[in-house]
């Protein structure tokens, strides 16, 4: 940052290398053909490591493992261009999950995609938390149905400050919060909240759960 000070796991970004952080924190870009530029998926998976200075004896089980996990093995001889969006964005996520970090960023990751493709997307990205591929999950999003639907906490900024910072379910049936935010109120989100008095906002499944009674 231009001004004050960020910390991962107790490591200051204004003293530390990226090669230093990228063990410990992957960012996933929102637009794949900003991360993609191999000849192969697998050429694409291996770079990380190999940057950060993985030996090369264990690349291959890196590559497998990561492939694997992101349902992209089957691609690994082939160019990462040919693949379809979907794909591109689980192979962008593949090559941050072969360096093994701690912590995964996805910015703006349903950008793009169907209602179809991006549940799907997103239920995956929710897979590598619950099974702990992953101890923390960050989304980038002005998505708020999104928000909802796969965060359990919420930071809202503005213009560089938080302005607040709490469950999600709670920050987004905040009216104050959306409005300082510039945050657009769903269907979603207005329901929720008048269903609960206000107190909070529900997700998808728990409204069409409260219709069916």
């Amino acid at each position: 940052p231009t001004r004050g000070e960020v910390l991962v796991y107790g490591m200051s970004t204004r003293s530390k290398e990226v090669y230093e952080l990228a063990p410990v924190v992957g960012l996933v870009f929102q637009d794949p053909f900003t991360m993609l530029f191999a000849r192969t998926v697998g050429e694409e998976i291996s770079f990380g490591p190999l940057n950060i200075g993985v030996p090369r004896d264990e690349l291959p089980a890196r590559i497998e493992e990561a492939a694997t996990t992101c349902r992209v093995k089957h691609l690994l001889d082939f160019s990462p261009f040919a693949s379809s969006h979907g794909e591109k964005k689980r192979i962008c996520v593949a090559a941050i999950l072969a360096m093994k970090p701690k912590v995964l960023i996805l910015d703006e990751p349903t950008a793009g995609q169907d209602y179809e493709s991006y549940t799907s997307f997103m239920d995956f990205v929710d897979e590598l938390f619950l099974k702990g591929v992953v101890r923390t999950l960050v989304l980038i999003t002005h998505n708020t149905d999104l928000a909802l639907e796969y965060t359990d906490r919420t930071v809202v900024l503005s213009s560089g400050r938080i302005i607040a910072d709490g469950p999600t379910r709670r920050i987004l049936a905040d009216p104050e919060v959306l409005r300082r935010g510039k945050i657009r109120e769903t269907s979603l989100i207005r329901v929720g909240r008048e269903l609960t008095g206000g107190l909070e906002v529900l997700k998808l499944r728990e409204l069409a759960c409260r219709n069916n009674r």
